[in-house]
């Protein structure tokens, strides 16, 4: 392999996959431009990559980008060139360790060469040697020097440990990009008491649970509607990307257009739906195709692969990915030694991802309720994650999902919380890293449509607020949309 190829292995892997490698290299091991001759090209895009990743931020193209944009054709071919030359399509740790090793190896050798190079010239002639000696006032201590500094290109400078005033700024130029509206952790979902408890962020991880059949999925759907709508409102770049590991893209499509439309889409099973209801089903399916969402419903697939298909559509034209969905955990295809262990590590990926991606990460899972009384449904609490606790361990925000009414549909009998009234759905934060827990969000329910609306507005039946973003709808949708 030659010395350029390694430089671009491991640049391209590090834009690609967001891997963290600061500790492994410094920037001066890379000595390449992109065109292949000797060069600083490389050596300044990784020096940027140990700048964005101490500032906490994952180096990812997108990230990359905006403190170096003249250099979007350097940066886009090194992720090309990683299927398009060298045909690698996934991160493998080894092979990375392998290229990394090479690129300090190559660039020490470099590094030694330059300072030969430049001891070399002093016995060009007589004169110039002179020079040189006659500056020397300890040759043994000039010659511990020169090994030392030998001895720091072979080693490279430690990465690691940076003075708080560098991650001072670096805040601060986030707070400037925030305040300035270049940035926005928070993510509109037209659902105002969400956004006022702060649900759910960009660059977090959030596990939505609850029991079997009570509307996780459906909860979770609408809020990935509303942030599309919200994209679309506000003009903002990006996109939002669903994995249905579970319901069919139909089905879930189905499930959009009649929450919006509020219409039952199972009469089209016996085909009793009428002409009106048809039109108006016809309508939100035109709105709901021009939003900016992505749908991946293959129903066997590993977190890793997710991670590789989130990643590719986030560096693409299509991307930022600012929100993504997983429906749910427990049906991810990883394999572990026990069903814990494989839940610790799928939710632990996603987690990865919401760094990785700087992404609001939705993950779905199921709910364990512990009662010595079977026969009834208690809430299943922080603690309540099915197979594993160490879910709670791995996500930045958990709440749980009570919907009273649809356990009471189903049949079940259920012990109400304090203070709960059982006539309409809760969500419970029962944890949530640097904000208030314990919250307790009321929610309203339509169950012909499996709708979710927002009881912070005073709402009329059969008239519910779904998204204020709706409120907008003709100036987002300035064209007319036909009926069918």
């Amino acid at each position: 392999m030659k010395p350029y190829d390694a430089e671009v292995l491991v640049l391209g892997t590090v834009l690609r996959h967001g891997v963290s490698a600061v500790q492994k290299l410094t920037a001066d091991k890379f000595i390449f431009d992109g065109d292949g001759n000797f060069g600083t090209e490389h050596a300044e895009i990784w020096q940027k990559i140990v700048d964005i990743t101490v500032s906490g931020r994952q180096p990812t193209l997108v990230n990359v980008l905006d403190v170096l944009p003249a250099y979007s054709h350097v940066l886009r071919s090194l992720i090309d060139r990683l299927s398009a030359v060298y045909h690698v399509y996934d991160h493998n740790p080894e092979a990375f360790e392998h290229w990394t090793s090479l690129v300090n190896k190559n660039g020490s050798v470099y590094q030694m060469a330059q300072a030969g190079q430049t001891l070399g010239a002093s016995i060009r002639d007589v004169e110039t040697f002179m020079q040189t000696a006659s500056k020397i006032e300890d040759v043994d201590q000039w010659a511990t020097e020169q090994l030392e500094k030998f001895s720091q290109m072979r080693n490279g400078v430690p990465v690691g440990y940076v003075h708080i005033s560098e991650v001072v700024n670096m805040v601060q130029d986030r707070w400037k990009r925030i305040l300035e509206g270049y940035e926005q952790p928070l993510l509109d979902s037209g659902m105002p008491s969400l956004s006022q408890n702060k649900l759910f962020p960009r660059g977090k991880m959030a596990v939505i649970h609850g029991l079997s059949g009570s509307g996780k999925s459906s909860f979770v759907f609408q809020v990935n509607l509303g942030t599309a709508f919200g994209l679309k409102r506000f003009g903002l770049p990006g996109c939002v990307a669903i994995n249905s590991l579970e319901m069919d893209q139909d089905d879930l499509v189905e499930r959009m257009t009649s929450i919006l439309s509020r219409v039952d889409v199972s009469r089209f099973i016996t085909n009793t739906v009428s002409k009106k209801d048809v039109d108006n089903l016809w309508y939100w399916s035109e709105i709901v195709k021009q939003l900016p969402i992505f749908i991946d419903n293959t129903n066997f697939i590993t977190t890793s692969a997710m991670q590789y298909r989130a990643t590719g559509l986030h560096v693409s034209s299509f991307g930022p990915v600012v929100q993504l969905s997983s429906d749910y955990g427990e049906l991810f295809a990883d394999d572990d030694a026990s069903e814990e262990q494989r839940m610790n590590h799928v939710f632990r990926q996603q987690f990865h991802l919401s760094r990785l991606i700087n992404a609001s990460v939705l993950a779905i899972s199921q709910s364990t309720h512990n009662s010595a009384d079977t026969g009834r449904t208690y809430i299943a609490g922080a603690d309540g994650t099915r197979y594993s606790r160490g879910i709670l361990q791995s996500t930045d925000i958990l709440v749980e999902l009570w919907n009273a009414p649809q356990i009471l549909l189903s049949g079940r009998k259920m012990i109400a919380p304090e203070d709960c009234t059982p006539a309409h759905p809760w969500l419970f934060i029962q944890k949530y890293r640097g904000a208030a827990v314990g919250i307790k969000i009321p929610l309203g329910w339509r169950a012909e449509n499996t709708m979710f609306f927002d009881l912070a507005f005073n709402q009329t039946e059969g008239n519910e607020t779904l998204f204020t973003h709706l409120d907008y709808l003709h100036e987002m949708f300035p064209e007319e949309v036909g009926s069918w």
